[in-house]
């Protein structure tokens, strides 16, 4: 007897494994996510990232032109954060002249993307160049690394303010590492449906060589490119992402033995009603008495410009910072 209850309650925990095994597989099956690879001549890293921009547009409440630039930026920023180490940081952030001035992308190493811009509900007249929203200006790239005071930044031109060019041009100028880059998000038109139909894309590098050749192999990559079906064609060359990406790198790098490393990626704000408490405490009292009388005028919320998640403070909650940086001050 106690060898059948010890024999079903093994059972049990096998069914249990395999239930979770089960969901997890599903799950990476349409999850976002980052599939790096290599040849002899290059290193790529293929995205997915339509739901977590369709989770933007949600938050944003964007539309054609703004998801497809913070779409690509958003992308560019998983994939150059998927280089680096534990919760370390890549920031991405477009300083333009145009109706959308700013566009400003983050994410993490282990996954985690967010971002905005500052004028979600603009939109380009039909038939102009997505570039010319943004129009010119700066555009950096900072990196947040483990054991270092301060960021690494780097501040170059806006290209085309498209983003692909935007970022070759940084590589090329910054990084002397000629680069082929090809992001994208395409809108759905069909209402019913997720805004976002796809988004995602690929970078190629080369390995070190001359200069002379790192270019060449770039070049006859971008000309072998050209004959391929597009991305969001790629993607669903297989029943789920995983395996379209690992069948879309063996067509793109030409060959048939490939080791492959992925990561996943979500949109992932860490923004807390406690953190913005801890925030509004470091301004000086009068400026928390003013910070109370704007949000007051308003919708009486507080807004993340990252995800757009409100918080409420209460009266009574600002005079208890008022009281508390008083003290603090007051030790000083």
């Amino acid at each position: 007897c106690r060898l059948r209850k010890c024999r079903a309650k093994t059972l049990n925990h096998r069914q249990k494994q395999s239930v979770t095994r089960s969901i997890a597989i599903s799950d990476l099956r349409i999850r976002d996510q980052i599939v790096k690879s290599y040849n002899d001549d290059v290193r790529a890293s293929l995205v997915v990232s339509t739901n977590l921009v369709n989770d933007a547009c949600k938050k944003h409440g964007l539309t054609h032109t703004s998801a497809t630039l913070l779409g690509k930026a958003m992308t560019a920023s998983a994939v150059l954060a998927s280089n680096l180490k534990g919760e370390e940081r890549v920031l991405l952030q477009w300083n333009g002249k145009g109706p959308i001035s700013t566009i400003y992308a983050e994410a993490t190493q282990i996954g985690e993307v967010r971002g905005y811009v500052d004028d979600a509900k603009y939109e380009l007249p039909p038939y102009n160049d997505i570039g010319t929203a943004v129009q010119g200006g700066s555009f950096s790239v900072k990196n947040i690394l483990y054991g270092k005071s301060r960021p690494y930044e780097s501040i170059v031109a806006i290209n085309k303010g498209d983003v692909n060019s935007d970022l070759e041009s940084y590589f090329e100028m910054v990084e002397q590492l000629p680069t082929y880059i090809d992001l994208n998000t395409v809108i759905n038109e069909n209402k019913s449906t997720d805004f976002v139909e796809f988004s995602g894309g690929i970078l190629i590098q080369p390995f070190p060589g001359t200069e002379e050749n790192k270019k060449r192999i770039i070049s006859d990559i971008r000309e072998h490119i050209k004959s391929l079906p597009p991305m969001n064609e790629l993607i669903h060359l297989e029943n789920n992402y995983y395996k379209s990406m690992c069948t879309s790198l063996k067509m793109i790098l030409q060959k048939e033995d490939l080791t492959y490393t992925r990561r996943a990626i979500d949109f992932y704000c860490r923004c807390s009603k406690k953190s913005f408490a801890e925030q509004i405490k470091l301004l000086p009292v009068q400026d928390i008495h003013s910070f109370r009388d704007l949000v007051n005028e308003g919708d009486g919320y507080t807004t993340c410009q990252y995800c757009s998640e409100k918080y409420q403070f209460t009266n009574e909650e600002f005079e208890e910072f008022v009281v508390e940086k008083s003290r603090i001050e007051q030790e000083d």
